[in-house]
Parts: C-alpha cells; structure tokens; sequence
C-alpha cells in the first residue's frame, strides 16, 4: 500500500501497483500522480534530511532514475554533505572492523593454534608414542629441536654451533685470560707475560676463535679481593691465613680452600702476588684444538669447597648460594641422571648436580669411594662425561 498526499492536502491510499499511475482523491475528486515505490535501501543514509519549501505540500511523481540527492520534481531536497559526512562515518567503521581485526583478532586465533600445536607436539601426539613421541618429545620440551641456536644440545648460547678455537669461563665470570702455544710456555709457573701470549677478558670469544689448530696453556686469574669472592664463606679468614703464609704454604692453603677443576690434572691452583695484588691462578696445560674446536672446554672454578661434616661436598649450599641462576648448557636430563646414579651420587644430590650442570656445564663430586669426580657437560653436543680428579 503506498501512501501520499494530495493536492489538496488529503491523504490518499492507493495500491501497489498503481505506482506510477494516477488515482482520484476521494475528498476533492481531482485525479492525482501516485508517486514510485520507495528505495528503501539506503534510508538509513538518508532519513531526516529533507527540508520543506514554501509550498511542500506539493508533490510530483517520482522517476525511475531517482537523483540522490534531489527528489523528482525539485519539491524535496537533500544536503549532499550530510550525506557525505554519513558515507565516511561508514567508512571509517570498515576499516576500524578491518584493522582490528587483522590486528587483534587474527593474531590472537593463530596464537592459539600455535599453543595448541605445541602442546600436543610436547606430548607426542594423543598416544604420546610413535615417530614423535618418546624420546623426540622430551627433547622438545628441553628445547632441543628447532631452528634457534639456542636450543641445541650443548652450550646454548648463539651460535655455539659455529663456535671455533677454545671456550673459556669462570665462575664468578669477571676473570682476565691468557693463552700461549704449548711449545712456547715453559713446564711451570705463569704464562700472562711471557712473548706471544695472548691477554683477553673472560667471555671474549673473538680472542678465543683465533687460536689454531694446536696445543695450548692456558691461564685464568681472578684478584683475590674481587667481589664475586669475599662474600663467601669463611673467606675473610682465608685471606688472612694467605696474608700470614709462605709461598709454599699460600697454594696448599688455596687448593683445600677452593673446588678442584680440570686444571687438578694439569697443574694445581696457586697464588701468585704482584708488587700491587695478589691473584688467584687456575692453569690448563694441553688443552688442543683440532679443526678448528677444542676437544674441551676450558672452565675456571673459583667457589669454595663446601663440606659436610662427613666429608662430602654440600652442593646444596654451593648451588643455592654461589651459582648463577641462568642455565646455559642444554642435555638429555633423564641419560644425566642415569649417569649420577650409576657414579653413586646421593639421590638426595642429584637435583642439584644436575642445576649446577645447567648453569656452568660442570662440578666436581665426592662420592661414596671417596673419589673426587669432575662431572662434565660437552659445550659442542650436551654429552656427559667425568673424570677422576682426586683420590682419597
């Protein structure tokens, strides 16, 4: 049914198919043109916009071909910058919708399915077995598959899988490092001034990657008052004790003070004093590199010996206390644990040889034999090994 006034100002009810057409006004009797159907598409563009004119209240039928923006016979007109201002509201909203969408919205889906698909890689899959699962799915939830360099097997820092000449650390870090080709350092005594040698600070692997195929000393000394050392245990008492010793009696007294390390096979742990500090030395004899990579590392222990009262080393304490907390070695945790076991590490011990282990890939042990074992991870693939550094 579509409705519309008259001329006379009646209003007047004709049919739907009577648009386009005239009717006769049942109050004046005079025919009128029944205006087109209304597009009602874009109403909600347009509705409120029309302004009366003088004589509104005369009306004309509509066209087919409709303008926008004037209604046919020029009796209603429409502001075409309302119209405008309505059309770039809309959009706007499009590409608010749009932005927030790819933005917020997508992000967030595929997010989602990222855990969703990590979570059930991490559990090889709903059996947890298969080509995915068992050993391969505990080694992506160590971090040890993937395209970063830091999570492989090994020293996790990036890029150790290109990592040439020799690896060097200490524990506390900030140590200075000294290496000399083997043939060209005498059978003792310091090397850090001797012709050729090469001075770096500990952690500088540029220096390190230039040593060549060869064998090398090595040498790594800390000042005895460096920060990373007074406050341990007891150390107040240590130096006095060196202060008030002989020359003899400074390196006993620094060999039962700290851990033994690799350099316990190769040369012990000693004082050595400048005419302005005294400084602790670790050295390493026979340390090669062989296409290019050392066949060990090179890790410096300048932490206390910790023992209980029946003679074992309390590595509780020494974790907790004076090990970083950052883990920088990755390893196959259950093979490690095997390994503990079967050398007779306490259990309740295990845990925390395998935190030291993480953090600076290596920790001496005093088992139920009575042998100080040096428990080792490989800085190339993780592997474990130890060796027999001390016998009681």
């Amino acid at each position: 049914m579509i409705e519309f006034k008259a001329e006379c100002g009646h209003t007047v009810r004709a049919r739907d198919e009577n648009a386009g057409g005239v009717v006769r006004c049942s109050y004046c009797g005079k025919e009128s043109a029944v205006p087109e159907d209304r597009d009602d598409d874009l109403d909600f563009l347009f509705e409120d916009l029309e302004q009366g004119e003088a004589d509104a209240g005369k009306r004309r039928p509509r066209k087919k071909s409709r303008n926008i923006f004037k209604a046919a016979g020029g009796s209603k007109s429409y502001d075409p910058f309302a119209v405008i201002l309505k059309l770039t509201y809309a959009a706007i909203l499009i590409v608010v919708v749009v932005v927030v969408g790819r933005k917020v919205i997508i992000p967030a889906v595929q997010n989602l399915s990222a855990q969703s698909r990590a979570s059930t890689t991490a559990t090889g899959g709903e059996s947890g077995t298969g080509e995915t699962g068992g050993t391969e799915s505990r080694r992506r939830r160590r971090g040890s598959s993937g395209n970063n360099p830091e999570s492989v097997f090994g020293l996790k820092d990036k890029g150790n899988k290109g990592l040439r000449g020799f690896y060097v650390a200490s524990t506390p870090p900030n140590a200075d490092g000294y290496f000399i080709a083997a043939d060209k350092a005498p059978k003792s005594g310091r090397i850090h001034r001797l012709p050729g040698t090469t001075s770096f600070r500990v952690g500088d692997r540029d220096a390190c990657s230039r040593a060549g195929d060869g064998t090398y000393v090595v040498e790594i000394a800390i000042p005895w008052n460096d920060k990373g050392l007074v406050g341990y245990r007891d150390y107040t008492s240590f130096r006095r004790s060196i202060d008030e010793a002989s020359a003899g009696e400074r390196n006993k007294l620094v060999n039962e003070y700290f851990l033994p390390d690799e350099s316990e096979s190769s040369a012990t742990v000693f004082i050595d004093e400048s005419d302005v500090q005294k400084y602790i030395v670790h050295q390493y004899r026979n340390v090669e590199v062989f296409n290019g990579k050392a066949d060990r590392a090179v890790r410096a222990l300048f932490l206390p010996r910790l023992l209980r009262a029946n003679g074992s080393l309390d590595v509780e304490e020494l974790v907790l206390k004076y090990l970083p907390t950052k883990e920088r070695y990755a390893f196959d945790e259950d093979h490690v644990r095997g390994e503990l076991e079967y050398y007779g590490v306490r259990e309740a011990d295990r845990r925390y040889v395998l935190d030291a282990l993480k953090r600076i890939g290596t920790i001496p042990y005093i088992t139920a034999d009575r042998k100080t074992r040096l428990f080792m991870i490989n800085i190339h693939d993780g592997a474990v090994s130890q060796k027999v550094i001390r016998e009681r």
